[in-house]
Parts: C-alpha cells; structure tokens; sequence
C-alpha cells in the first residue's frame, strides 16, 4: 500500500513538471537593440541559464563566420549565413530573464542599412525566423539532455548505495546465523565442561582420600618399633 501511494505521488509530482510548455515560435517585435529602437526576433529557451545561452550563441556566430564581442549585447559582425544572405551581416543580441529557468533570446539582424523585418523581407524574415528558433530548440534539449545524464547519474548512485545496504544486510544475516551456531555449539561446550568438571571432582575426592591413606601407612611405619 505504501508503495502504490509513493507512485501515485510520484506520478502526480512528475504530470506538474511536465505541465510546463515548451514554445519556439518566434515573435515580432520593436525595442532597444542594435544601437537604437530596431526591429527584432524574440525566441524563448528554457531549463538553461543566460550563461550557456549567451555560450551557445557566441559559438553559433562564430560558426558562421562572425567576429563576437560580447558586453551588454552580443555583437556579431560579419555574419554569413548564406541560407539567407549571399552578403554578410550583422547580428546584435540580447538574453532576457523570464524566471523559472526560462529566458528570452532578442535578435536584430542588420542586413546593410536596414534591419529585417517580416513585411520588408518575408522570405529572409522566415529562414532567419527558423534559424533562431532552431537554435532555441537545441539549446533547450541539450539542457534537458545534460539534465537527464545529471539524474541518471544520481539514479545510479542511489541504486548503488541501496544494493551496498542490502549487501551488508545479507552479510549481517549471515553472520548471525553464524554466530547463533558459535552460541550453540558455546553453550553444548560449557555443558560437557560442566559434566567434566564433576568428573573431576570426584577424581580429586579420591585423590585425597587415597592421600590421606598414604599419610596413615606413613605415620604408622613412623611410630613402628
């Protein structure tokens, strides 16, 4: 019973955590980025933290050919990324805390004089919209995957020390086993020992006696004339 109730719980506790959603579809939307008020691609990411974003990012722009500074913004110049330019751009980059692990990746793409916008490069807008989102996607996973290696690692742990316990707890068993046939064969040992003991009180009675008549025949052969 107290088993079905810890997978009930355990059941329960496991559908909360799952309630979170995971969305990477990207938005649309004006704010500070790039050096001014410029139109930007937001992207969420979740189960991580700003470092390994700002990481992932870095090395994402790096791949494809930028030169990365990171300060306040992550600053990628020269970035080619032919699926959607022939010609290299630049890309500034910002991480926003949404609490629960969970941040907002900001994006503006400067494509040479203007930045990207959905009604002024539909067909740029879209693959760019897909490459963020991509990346949103593989950050979150490799998260969760690093997560899962972290828990089964404790799942083997704790399997390890359960299976040790249950290990020392056949040795105690055994060893009592032992030692009950120790107390056994201890207690049937004191009984002969006891039965000896009398035995040899009878034997030292004899001894005595057969003394003390030795001392008469001496005492008589002594006063003899």
């Amino acid at each position: 019973m107290k088993f079905f109730c810890t997978t009930i719980c355990i059941m329960i506790f496991t559908s909360s955590l799952l309630a979170q959603e995971y969305d990477f579809s990207v938005s649309e939307s004006k704010m500070v980025l790039g050096g001014g008020m410029n139109n930007s691609l937001s992207v969420n990411i979740y189960e991580t933290n700003e470092k390994e974003i700002t990481k992932s990012w870095k090395s994402l722009m790096k791949k494809e050919g930028a030169k990365v500074e990171v300060n306040s913004e992550i600053v990628a110049n020269n970035v080619l990324l032919k699926e959607l330019s022939d010609l290299p751009f630049n890309c500034f980059a910002s991480i926003k805390s949404l609490g629960n692990n969970s941040y907002q990746l900001n994006t503006s793409v400067n494509l040479g004089g203007a930045f990207l916008t959905f009604n002024d490069h539909p067909d740029k807008y879209k693959i760019f919209s897909n490459f963020i989102s991509e990346f949103a996607k593989a950050t979150t996973l490799k998260s969760i995957e690093n997560q899962l290696k972290s828990a089964n690692q404790e799942l083997s742990n704790k399997q390890s020390d359960l299976g040790k316990l249950i290990d020392t707890k056949d040795k105690l068993e055994r060893n009592i086993e032992v030692w009950k046939n120790d107390i056994q064969k201890a207690e049937d040992n004191i009984q002969v020992n006891m039965a000896e003991q009398e035995d040899k009180k009878n034997e030292l009675q004899v001894a005595k006696e057969e003394v003390a008549k030795v001392k008469a025949k001496l005492e008589l052969v002594r006063k003899a004339e």
